[in-house]
């Protein structure tokens, strides 16, 4: 339990450095709070039909006990799974609810480093959408145009073509 105390913002650079240090071959494993449990619980006690119980609510805010005890993030089977198939760097990926559906637990296996600019072309628009700024996803600048300069028409042969 985690991966869910990194904010969006966070997620793919903490991502990207668990999945640097793990070698080729490697076995990765996640275990964070299921939010779709919480929140179920959490609406399940709304209308009385679940007796009170502040477990759920500690499973999508965190137990808030300290200033790092709060979650910033929340996922679902569905979700762990498209994040680790969006590095594209796994094989034998497993993603499964688990202790009563309170939890998701996953594991793959890594079959090759991550490229420096692996994200897919969809989530530039996400991070666009939603203002976030990955570290090392910035485009790259376009070199300045190399452009001729000739001499005064005096006899002189023009220069070469210089960078400017």
């Amino acid at each position: 339990h985690v991966l869910e105390h990194f904010g969006r913002d966070e997620l793919y650079k903490v991502m990207r450095e668990w999945t640097r240090i793990l070698r080729v071959g490697g076995e990765i494993r996640l275990c964070v709070p299921d939010i779709r449990y919480a929140l179920t619980k959490i609406l399940m006690m709304d209308e009385g039909y679940a007796p009170v119980d502040r477990y759920p609510w500690w499973q999508l805010y965190g137990q808030q006990s300290d200033e790092r005890d709060f979650h910033k993030n929340g996922f679902t089977v569905k979700r762990m799974q498209t994040l680790l198939e969006s590095l594209d760097i796994f094989e034998d990926i497993e993603v499964v609810n688990g202790d009563n559906d309170v939890n998701v637990y996953a594991k793959a296996r890594k079959i090759r480093h991550l490229e420096p600019h692996a994200l897919l072309p969809q989530w530039d628009a996400i991070g666009e959408a939603e203002g976030i700024k990955l570290p090392g996803v910035e485009p790259i600048e376009p070199e300045k145009p190399v452009r001729k300069v000739r001499a005064k028409s005096n006899g002189v042969k023009p220069e070469e073509p210089v960078t400017v």
